[in-house]
């Protein structure tokens, strides 16, 4: 794909310049910079052929989320419309497109033709129907322009507007950094299943060695992170799997690594690490878990960063108890916290 520590271009006030830019040298770039921002607005292509309509600024990718317009204080629900305007050298090289997911609906136009969609862009609640799925298109430039135009629209979500970055680059550049990125995923899930029937079938062989249980519970838990996450694979398997289900079992399984890492670790060195700690983790992060479960997706936006918070300090506390661990010689602490420094 190529490399270079030159700074890589950005746009402004919705124009993004190219015409200088090689791809065959200089590789895939992200549609980064200053995007025309047309807040409440879902415009098509042809309606920038009409009378001139007035546009906010907006840096991506970000969240329009606290942005400023006409006095107020956006929110996470809403709708808009983004465009950018590509100026490209003059080829007949046929280019490809990798369109992130979207906060959580969107239809994205390259000229007159709509190339690439998640879900349904609508105006309210009931209309917007939320996915989270990465796509990648080919396109033949018909002139030396770009023009992008994209529909985004979130009601369901805490996060409104394009997260992630939009990449640009020859065809086969594109399709390589996809074909990458899903055997990435597909070979962390096919570890994650190994390592998790081997641990089964240890504790199947030793009823009395539940770290082994217990480990096999939490490669499970990541393995089914992987599959939802990244390049979504499980949206892949089944397409019209409920938005909202997915988004739970997402920040379930963030929530559930800490109660089995703080398990494991209690498992294999209980004379050391107290129990009213794992107690006390174990039933915090069960509430949190079961928020997750019935309480609306939004609701996650609050509870993340006290997990977060929750999850550094018992961290902290986990690597202290490995440590004695390794100064008492218990048996496989070194290996243990060597594996973890090294992660």
């Amino acid at each position: 794909m190529g490399c270079s520590s030159e700074k890589r271009p950005l746009a402004k006030n919705g124009i993004l310049d190219l015409s200088d830019y090689n791809f065959k040298e200089k590789g895939v770039i992200k549609l980064n910079g200053q995007w025309k921002f047309y807040w409440k607005q879902l415009l098509s292509p042809e309606d920038f052929n009409k009378d001139h309509i007035k546009a906010e600024l907006i840096t991506m990718p970000s969240r329009w989320n606290g942005m400023v317009i006409d006095g107020k204080r956006l929110s996470g629900d809403g709708y808009a419309t983004f465009t950018l305007e590509t100026k490209l050298k003059k080829t007949a090289t046929p280019l490809g497109i990798k369109v992130p997911e979207m906060s959580s609906a969107y239809r994205l136009w390259i000229d007159d033709t709509l190339y690439a969609w998640n879900g349904t862009v609508g105006n309210d609640k009931e209309t917007v129907k939320p996915q989270f799925l990465p796509r990648i298109f080919t396109l033949k430039p018909k002139n030396e322009t770009l023009k992008i135009t994209l529909q985004i629209a979130n009601f369901h979500d805490y996060d409104g507007g394009a997260l992630h970055s939009i990449k640009l680059g020859l065809q086969e550049q594109i399709q390589r950094i996809n074909y990458l990125d899903i055997t990435s995923n597909v070979f962390m899930l096919g570890v994650l299943l190994i390592m998790s029937i081997y641990h089964l079938s240890l504790f199947l062989l030793r009823r009395d060695q539940y770290s082994a249980l217990i480990f096999c519970l939490f490669c499970l838990v990541i393995a089914l992170r992987t599959f939802l996450m990244g390049e979504r694979m499980i949206v892949f398997l089944i397409p019209d799997i409920n938005w909202e289900l997915a988004a739970r079992l997402e920040h379930i399984t963030l929530y559930a690594i800490l109660p089995l890492t703080t398990l494991f670790t209690w498992c294999l060195y209980q004379k050391i690490m107290s129990k009213n700690f794992v107690r006390s983790i174990v039933i915090i992060c069960g509430v949190i878990i079961v928020a997750a479960a019935f309480l609306p997706v939004k609701t996650n936006a609050y509870i993340v960063v006290p997990y977060q918070i929750l999850l550094l300090l018992s961290s902290i506390y986990i690597l202290i108890v490995l440590i004695m661990a390794v100064v008492r010689k218990s048996e496989g602490a070194a290996v243990l916290l060597t594996g973890i420094v090294i992660l």
